[in-house]
């Protein structure tokens, strides 16, 4: 959450007053089983892999605009549906905790049958406007 509260206090610091900002970012929500089949995986890649952020909530992605400074005057859901970027990911239980293996395991491979049962396509995509003051 740090990592994209400084991302949007820099989009502020470096747009001139009276700037617009977009962002679109993928929101933690599913509509049908198969964008359940990647927010499942993708969770899992989020807890067992490095580098991902999760996916945030409508409500704290506003929150974090504004606590930046950037006032939002355009907020829209969109639901592309797409499969763009499966979130599959190669787990390396090797660098987890003994204690943690087996879980990790059974959690992907539900993950990876969600995903052969429903296919897979992407969660609601929030676009905001937003501008700095």
């Amino acid at each position: 959450i740090e990592t994209i509260q400084t991302a949007f206090k820099e989009m502020k610091r470096v747009t001139k007053k009276g700037g617009r900002v977009i962002i679109a970012e993928t929101l933690p929500s599913a509509k049908n089983k198969a964008q359940k089949a990647h927010i499942k995986m993708f969770n899992c890649k989020v807890k067992y892999s490095r580098g991902e952020l999760p996916y945030l909530s409508k409500a704290k992605l506003e929150n974090l605009l504004e606590s930046a400074g950037l006032r939002i005057s355009i907020i829209k859901t969109f639901d592309f549906n797409l499969s763009v970027a499966p979130p599959y990911f190669l787990l390396d239980v090797a660098r987890l905790p003994e204690e943690q293996r087996a879980k990790a395991v059974k959690e992907y491979n539900e993950a990876v049958e969600a995903m052969k049962k429903h296919d897979e396509t992407s969660p609601p995509t929030m676009v905001a406007e937003a501008a700095a003051e």
